[in-house]
């Protein structure tokens, strides 16, 4: 039986997809130009077969700034070659009010933080469970086949891994461009209204200006080039998101005393209808042509 086929595996594929995208780069079986970091928008959105350039995606679901700072630490940390030359964040309007460990998918710091980094951020477990974390993931076996699972091909989505896996009730039915227009309004507004509740998370705002302030200047003292991206939703989503976190993000952006490349790409409509999955992720054929615009701006 193949790897893929394990339901361990399977169960922990996140977080054997992002170890071993760590692995590959400290064993310089990838040495990357491009770093991309950022939530499910990035894992989705880009495909890095499109981009020209060696690069590595770190992007992950409900991933928040506070472990994309501990990826690309480590990164930074582990790059003796000095190999990266520039880093994507690919972001959502509300990522800067966002803390994964205050969350109803808090255990994923857990399951698939803690053993990466150490560190559930404010989610607070035993240290029986923090054992547990680390242990069940421990077997030498296990860690040279996943790795060698994603040797092979480092792309998330694969024959097995799908992106309508997780079928939500606009994939139920019958996806985005198969929809009504009211139910594609009904489906992005009640999307937004969840989302626009994080704009209450002050103490979380300002945590995360302050990571990612420390972030950029180690990045900028390194040499390394800054994108900050917003990823293209639907025009439904759009109406429907409080327009104050899109102000907010400028005027961190804007505060920095570093040279940051900020893009929204929903300020022109680079994708169709026909590219969205859901009011807010894109089809395979929408990531790759998402990418190949990506990659021209990225050259």
């Amino acid at each position: 039986m193949g790897i893929e086929q394990n339901p361990f595996f399977l169960a922990n594929y996140d977080y054997c997809y992002l170890e071993s995208m760590h692995w590959l780069f400290n064993t310089h079986k990838v040495q990357p130009e491009i770093v991309f970091t950022g939530l499910s928008y990035g894992l989705e959105s880009i495909d890095c077969s499109c981009i020209s350039k060696a690069s590595l995606s770190f992007c992950m679901h409900s991933q928040d700034i506070f472990y994309d700072t501990h990826h690309l630490v480590d990164i930074l940390k582990n790059d003796t070659e000095h190999v990266v030359k520039t880093v994507v964040f690919a972001l959502g309007y509300y990522s800067f009010h966002y803390d994964l460990s205050r969350t109803m998918f808090k255990e994923r710091c857990l399951d698939i933080y803690y053993p990466l980094f150490g560190t559930t951020h404010n989610y607070y477990v035993t240290d029986e469970q923090k054992e547990g974390a680390v242990s069940r993931l421990s077997d030498e076996t296990f860690v040279d086949e996943y790795h060698s699972f994603f040797l092979q091909d480092r792309a998330y989505f694969n024959d097995r891994i799908k992106r309508d896996a997780n079928a939500n009730i606009v994939v139920a039915s019958g996806g985005w461009s198969k929809i009504t227009q009211d139910e594609r309004e009904k489906f992005a507004k009640n999307r937004a209204l969840l989302q626009n509740k994080h704009i209450q998370h002050k103490a979380t705002l300002e945590e995360n200006i302050g990571l990612f302030y420390k972030l950029c200047q180690i990045l900028s003292h390194s040499g390394v080039r800054i994108y900050v991206m917003i990823m293209p939703f639907s025009r439904e989503y759009i109406r429907h998101i409080n327009p104050e976190y899109k102000k907010i993000v400028y005027e961190i952006l804007n505060g920095l005393p570093f040279e940051v490349n900020f893009i929204d790409f929903n300020d022109e409509q680079i994708v169709d209808i026909e590219d969205f999955l859901d009011q807010d992720h894109l089809t395979m054929d929408g990531a790759k042509k998402f990418s190949r615009i990506l990659n021209e701006m990225l050259m």
